[in-house]
């Protein structure tokens, strides 16, 4: 509404002013017109101001992180957020949009449960580190533990020690890996320079894309929050743990003001998903994050 009110008001006081500039005019009514337009001037101005306040509020409000939401966190158990978590976001330090140009790569038809390491792949060759998919995926830490279905209860691997199963071939048991190993992996090559925020907040991967740094994270195959019959609890070495089959990993590569934009392992191509739903499927799958300074 308030661009429609601004547009208005610039057209009718330049056609106003343009208006009185006509030489069979009586000066009085030039002098009226005059005033009338920088009426209008004036109502442009003052339209543009609150046009712009309403962009930074919305801004803010975007990236802010929610108070009091539930969710999974990085070892799959469930935790409320506390209020008054979120950063003070100072709007005007992120940019309006920002597209990282990062070369896709698609995990298939090798590594069909290999999006994490795929996803690490893009991160890595993007800093002119030359590994591919399938040595990262020899190289990265896996679990020992053998799937088991005991009277109906899951045991399985943990995904916060090692990946889980079989990567390879999925006629055979497997799930994934999450962020603590493929930080320790990605560190075999960009050593102290990867940095693993997990657990905070969104606006830190905003932060990082402003800066030119893609970031690998952990979401699911539907880029939204995921229903909870759509999660199943395994019994771990390290306990109980809730665990969902559409887990994903993708490599973020920018935002605007509606999307989030990543380059997918799972088809090859970069995709984009509204951003307050790849922002609650991120949260819900445990704020895993990684990114390279």
């Amino acid at each position: 509404m308030y661009i429609v009110l601004f547009s208005t008001s610039v057209v009718m006081a330049v056609l106003l002013w343009t208006f009185s500039l006509r030489p069979n005019l009586r000066n009085s009514y030039k002098q009226l017109l005059k005033w009338y337009s920088v009426l209008f001037i004036a109502c442009s101005l003052f339209t543009g101001i609150i046009t712009a306040q309403t962009q930074k509020t919305t801004l803010q409000n975007l990236w802010n992180e929610p108070s009091n939401v539930k969710h999974v966190s990085a070892n799959q158990k469930e935790t409320v957020e506390q209020p008054g978590n979120a950063p003070l976001i100072d709007e005007y330090h992120l940019k309006q949009e920002v597209h990282i140009e990062v070369p896709t790569v698609k995990q298939y038809p090798e590594l069909p449960r290999g999006c994490e390491v795929t996803s690490l792949s893009m991160l890595l060759n993007h800093y002119g580190f030359d590994v591919d998919k399938m040595t990262l995926a020899k190289k990265v830490k896996k679990s020992e533990q053998v799937y088991q279905n005991i009277d109906g209860q899951i045991h399985y691997g943990d995904p916060n020690e090692g990946f889980v199963g079989n990567m390879y071939n999925l006629n055979e048991p497997g799930f994934g890996v999450y962020h603590e190993p493929i930080a320790s992996l990605a560190r075999q090559f960009a050593t102290d320079r990867v940095h693993d925020f997990s657990g905070g907040s969104f606006y830190e991967i905003l932060e990082h894309l402003d800066n030119g740094q893609p970031v690998w994270i952990i979401t699911n195959t539907l880029y939204k929050h995921l229903p909870s019959e759509l999660f199943e609890s395994w019994i771990t070495p390290n306990g109980s743990q809730k665990i969902t089959m559409k887990e994903h990993s993708v490599l973020v590569t920018g935002y605007d003001s509606e999307y989030m934009y990543f380059n997918d392992p799972l088809t090859g191509q970069q995709k984009k998903a509204p951003r307050n739903d790849f922002k609650e499927a991120w949260v819900q799958m445990g704020k895993q994050a990684i990114a390279i300074n």
